[in-house]
This record gives C-alpha cells, structure tokens and sequence, in this order.
C-alpha cells in the first residue's frame, strides 16, 4: 500500500515521543485520524495495517495511513524502543505533481539520517511553542517525508551493500573496522565504497564510526554509572581513556565525566 503525501501542503503534529516496552506489548487495535509513523530504534514489532502483516525491526520505519485499521497480534520483542509521530494534513490539496508515494514500511537497516531528523521534530514538539515553531514543525515533517522516500527508491545491489556493510558497523562496536576491510565486504575498490558510502550517508566512513561509538559511549555514560572511562574506551573501539576524552569532548564541546554528571538525572539520555 502507498500513501501520497502533498509537499505544498502544511503538516502539524498531534503527538511525537519515545517510547520503550520492557516487556511484549500487542500494538493497538484502533483507527485514527491522523497518520502515525513508528521509527524502530532497538527490538522488533509486527503490526498489521487493514489486514496485511509488516514485522518491524530495527532501523525499519512504517507509515500507518489514517483512516486504516491498525493493530497487532504478537506483543513486540522485551526491550523495543520506538519513536512515533502522530501527524495530519493543514488543509488538506489534492495529490499533484509535487507529491510522494510513501509504501507501508521502509527497510534500509541504519536509519541514521532519519534518526537525526526525528530526534530533532520531538525536540520542536516539546520546547515551549513560539511563533516560528508551526513553519519549523511542518518544514521538518516535510523532510523526514522526502528521506523516507528516498530511502524506500534505493536500489541496486551497490546501495544495498553499502547499508550491510552500515549495520556490520553497527553490529561490531569494539573497534574501528578499516576501510579497506569495509571496502572488501561491500565487493568495491576502496575509493568506490568511500565515494558510496559519503553519497548515502553524508559522511566518510570514519567519521561515520565514530559518530555511532561516540552515540553508544554518551548512552553508557550514562545508564551504567558504575561504568569507568577505560572500559567504555573498551566497549567502543577507542585506544584507551584519553583517546575517548579527546574525542567526546571534541564533539559534544565537554568531557565524558562532565557530561556524566551534568545529564545524570533519571531518564535523561
């Protein structure tokens, strides 16, 4: 199933947050008014939209259309973490030629991109409301739109090894893999892959790496207190304390115990 969506057409949010189960949950049995798109971050859902079954893992997003039955008969996998938007149409125009023909789901294995952008729509949608906040909402739901057709138009062998060889990395946090054994897995020279890779993920390689370690040692930090710096450095493929220091800080502009303490509250990541 498709869903088109007029991008000279206004978009607001009903709702947008995280959400984390602990334990199997069945998504609801409900239709509603506005379209609800789910971002996968971590486990695996099934849900199933006017009878047709999509299993969601990570790195997937689904768009469920509004006006459609929506539910589930499987509870999700123990420790699913979502993020969800709830959205409509400002005055709704009929579908023309500055439209987007959106599938159910999107698989593309990373997400990274789109995670950006989500992060960023929930951080609009809850910051106390000024005048520009409606045009920046509705800009960015727009966005997030056109990167999810984008992703769902990726074709070809060549594009889909790039994104295996994204969720390798994913898989492997301990250290920092090569490019020329990032290259070999992907069956490209390594200019080739490089190039590739910078085209569907804005990035080189490295800094592509260090992004996600970086990600997963800020999200260390702070769920396991207990935590030392060196083995952080460990879990994440970083020489040693010093390595890491030098690195949080050069990206998030503090230090790991700096941002330890002063993000530390319950709940905070």
């Amino acid at each position: 199933m498709q869903t088109l969506f007029n991008l000279d057409t206004d978009y607001a949010i009903e709702s947008c947050d995280y959400h984390t189960y602990p334990t199997p949950i069945l998504h609801p049995d409900r239709i509603l008014p506005f379209h609800d798109l789910v971002f996968v971050l971590d486990g695996s859902w099934e849900i199933y939209q006017d009878g047709e079954p999509f299993l969601c893992e990570a790195g997937d997003a689904i768009l469920l259309a509004a006006g459609h039955h929506h539910y589930g008969k499987v509870g999700c996998a123990p420790g699913t973490r979502t993020i969800f938007v709830h959205f409509y149409e400002i005055g709704a125009k009929e579908p023309g030629a500055n439209s987007l023909a959106i599938e159910t789901i999107v698989r593309h294995g990373n997400g990274y991109m789109l995670k950006r952008l989500l992060d960023e729509l929930v951080f609009q949608n809850n910051i106390p409301a000024t005048p520009e906040n409606p045009g920046i909402v509705s800009s960015l739901l727009k966005t997030i739109l056109c990167q999810i057709y984008t992703l769902q138009t990726v074709t070809g062998t060549a594009n889909r090894s790039i994104y295996s060889v994204a969720k390798r990395i994913l898989e492997d946090p301990s250290r920092f893999i090569p490019t020329k054994e990032l290259a070999d897995l992907a069956g490209m020279s390594e200019r080739q892959f490089r190039t590739r890779f910078i085209q569907v993920f804005k990035q080189t390689p490295h800094n592509y790496q260090m992004s996600e370690k970086l990600r997963g040692a800020r999200e260390m930090l702070l769920n396991y207190p207990e935590a030392g710096l060196k083995e952080i450095a460990s879990c994440f493929g970083f020489y040693d304390a010093f390595h890491l220091s030098r690195s949080f800080k050069k990206a998030y502009g503090v230090s790991p115990t700096a941002y330890r303490k002063d993000n530390s509250s319950p709940g905070r990541i």
